[in-house]
């Protein structure tokens, strides 16, 4: 698994990975902190004081805490900072995840038979609308 978020590993390290695992070797993972999807800047975890800057999060004495990644960042940086070709890094993201945790016969991918999950993303990757077994759960900012 990779987190690709250029703070857990170098984009140098993300194009090493995948030149030696290949695309169908790795999984796009995110550990996105409590903040996601707010404006806090500041947050307590277990006991620690967390500052949210540059798209991570750190402890007080500026040790990397976690990250504020969403996967159709993780896509977009895998695109930008590793040049790695949109499919393929949806391919990282999808259907790799749904083969490492057995569903592959159901989900990861649009085909006959397979759970009607899907993720539609405009022309700079960011997800315009979510649909989970075949309803629309997000849309256009309005969850």
């Amino acid at each position: 698994s990779l987190i690709a978020d250029g703070y857990h590993v170098h984009p140098a390290m993300m194009d090493l990975a995948v030149r030696t695992k290949g695309v169908d070797g790795l999984v796009l993972v995110t550990d996105a902190m409590p903040p996601m999807g707010t404006d806090l800047t500041e947050f307590t975890l277990y006991g620690q004081s967390i500052t949210v800057r540059d798209g991570a999060c750190f402890m007080a004495d500026g040790t990397l805490a976690g990250s504020m990644l969403t996967m159709d960042r993780a896509v977009r940086n895998m695109r930008d900072l590793v040049d790695l070709s949109v499919q393929d890094a949806l391919v990282m993201a999808s259907a790799n995840p749904a083969k490492v945790v057995g569903e592959s016969e159901y989900r990861g991918a649009l085909a006959d038979g397979k759970a009607a999950d899907i993720v539609v993303m405009d022309s700079d990757l960011k997800v315009t609308t979510t649909i989970v077994d075949g309803n629309i759960v997000y849309q256009d900012g309005a969850a």
